[in-house]
């Protein structure tokens, strides 16, 4: 009775996955059986010599063969992950990170139902101030109005590096983009709290890309402002920007404050819009919401700010 032979099975190193796209992949484990079963299953047929390998050239192929299935439709809101490829960045700035692992981040995409690639809509992306974030359910009336995709990034709350945080935001960005019949001129971005100060931010160092801000219930400026309403010592809001890029941003990108006199930081983001962007020629506008604290800003106060960075007075 001749022995039965078992082919040499050289596997993948950690990580590799038979099916790759991030909301089918199956746990390693799982994986490196199945591939064990389907190589097995294929030596001990009696096909030709070289015919398995064509087989399971065809297997690998087909399971990566839509890297970004599942992505929602027109009225629909999903949590995706991209492709692994990264988009080009042009104009780099120091201190940020560019470089993801993109089929393990997530990202939330809400996509207008009036949208189609027939004409080309904005993009909203919006960093919070907490690592998890579902777009709030009245906004899909804004987004519809204002013909713009939501993107929210995943895990860029407050206890993330701001190098992650912008940088991850940034690349998600240029990935929907590519994905969607986008407008370039309407690149928008917005935060609520430390978020809101990572917007403005990148809006300042990639206003390339960025048309327009809208800052909640948060503020920084490149250098100090002048203390009129903030009774604190404290340099809040002070991050430095490269005097090139304050050049540019001044001409480019529009800003939108919105906070309200129960927000603790109330004076100080007064401070900023005045004493800051005001003074200093930016294109700004400060909305005075009643009776709101820290907190999200009201779908009317939202609207108002889209109707200013779109180019409104």
């Amino acid at each position: 009775m001749r022995a039965s032979v078992q082919p040499l099975l050289f596997l993948p190193n950690s990580g590799w996955n038979l099916c790759r796209h991030p909301r089918l992949a199956l746990p390693e484990s799982v994986n490196r059986r199945l591939l064990i079963a389907i190589m097995k299953t294929m030596f001990a047929s009696r096909l030709p010599k070289y015919a398995c390998l064509f087989v399971l050239a065809a297997c690998l192929q087909t399971a990566g063969a839509d890297e970004t299935a599942g992505f929602p439709s027109p009225g629909e809101g999903k949590l995706i992950h991209f492709d692994p490829a990264l988009p080009p960045v042009s104009n780099r700035a120091p201190g940020i990170d560019y470089s993801f692992n993109l089929p393990q981040e997530s990202f939330e995409i809400f996509v207008p139902r009036n949208y189609s690639d027939k004409e080309a809509f904005g993009v909203f992306a919006f960093m919070d101030s907490g690592d998890s974030m579902t777009m709030p359910k009245e906004w899909a009336a804004i987004m519809e109005k204002e013909k713009l995709i939501c993107l929210i990034p995943q895990k860029i709350g407050n206890d993330q590096p701001f190098s992650r945080r912008v940088g991850l935001t940034l690349i998600g960005i240029l990935k929907t983009v590519e994905r969607y019949k986008a407008d370039p001129r309407r690149i928008y971005t917005g935060g609520l709290s430390g978020g809101a100060r990572c917007s403005l931010q990148l809006a300042f160092l990639h206003n390339d890309v960025i048309a327009g801000n809208i800052s909640i219930c948060g503020a920084n400026f490149y250098e100090p402002v002048p203390k009129v309403h903030d009774t604190e010592k404290s340099d809040y809001g002070v991050w430095p920007v490269p005097p090139d890029r304050i050049a540019a941003a001044k001409g480019k990108v529009r800003f939108v404050f919105i906070t309200g006199a129960r927000d603790f930081r109330y004076g100080k983001i007064l401070d900023i819009y005045e004493g800051g962007f005001v003074k200093n020629g930016f294109q700004a506008r400060l909305i005075d919401q009643t009776n709101m604290g820290h907190q999200m800003c009201s779908p009317e106060s939202l609207l108002e700010a889209f109707h200013f960075v779109s180019g409104g007075r």
